[in-house]
């Protein structure tokens, strides 16, 4: 059997509340910046941690603003896991975006 060793980088950051495109940024940053494989970022930390008036925060897999991440994602080589409010279709969700280091989005 062959091992090998993962490097994640684990971000424990406070993100600004209700500032999606500044914490998205960050992120992009990190991932530029990382020496890990695996970038993994705080519960909700693209909207801030917040627990109300969630619907105006909230985003679905197809938002251009991930899409952005996602290359960064790619051009990095790096994985992503990021906490996000997603869109569902009744309901808003405290959800975990995953992003492999080929840019996709993970369901």
């Amino acid at each position: 059997m062959t091992s090998r060793t993962l490097h994640v980088h684990v971000v424990q950051a406070a993100p600004h509340p209700r500032r999606i495109d500044e914490n998205l940024d960050t992120a992009k940053h990190l991932l530029r910046e990382s020496p890990g494989e695996i970038v993994v970022l705080p519960e909700l930390f693209a909207t801030g941690y917040q627990t109300v008036e969630l619907d105006d925060l909230a985003m679905d897999l197809h938002d251009p603003r991930l899409a952005d991440l996602a290359s960064v994602c790619r051009e990095t080589r790096t994985a992503l896991v990021i906490g996000f409010i997603e869109r569902g279709d009744s309901a808003v969700f405290d959800s975990t975006l995953v992003i492999d280091r080929t840019g996709e989005i993970l369901p």
